[in-house]
């Protein structure tokens, strides 16, 4: 009876491990991040970034949908960022001194044309209604 128990526990153990396998989760904020054909940020899955140009760096964490950034050589305090992933996009709710906007970011690099058309196409998360665009 005891080898019965401990291999369902086992079972148990492994079988939930299973999903953390294979595929990278298409909600991680973790991968390269396009605005058209530029690379614009570089999240790595250690939990640390490098900016598109190679010029910043730092370190990243999630807490439910608030996405909180540091910059290494920084003495800028930068405020949790809200965010969303949808249909694969990364998309951004930015404070700037005139209020908030969206920012949206692609898992893939693109023509100008083709970013352009998915634009007109895509429909923007609830996390952006009523908000302008940066890009």
């Amino acid at each position: 009876m005891r080898k019965i128990a401990v291999l369902l526990i086992l079972t148990m153990v492994f079988g939930s491990l299973a999903g953390c396998l294979g595929s990278e989760d298409e909600d991680s904020v973790v991968g390269d991040w396009f605005v058209v054909s530029q690379l614009m940020v570089d999240m790595k899955a250690d939990g640390t970034w490098t900016s598109g140009t190679g010029t910043g760096n730092g370190t990243w964490s999630v807490d439910g949908d608030m996405l909180s950034i540091t910059e290494d050589n920084s003495d800028e305090e930068i405020s949790p960022i809200q965010f969303t992933i949808d249909d694969g996009w990364l998309w951004m709710k930015i404070s700037t001194e005139d209020g908030y906007m969206c920012v949206v970011y692609s898992p893939d690099s693109m023509t100008q044309e083709v970013w352009d058309a998915r634009m007109e196409s895509i429909t923007p998360p609830s996390l952006c209604d009523g908000l302008a665009m940066a890009n």
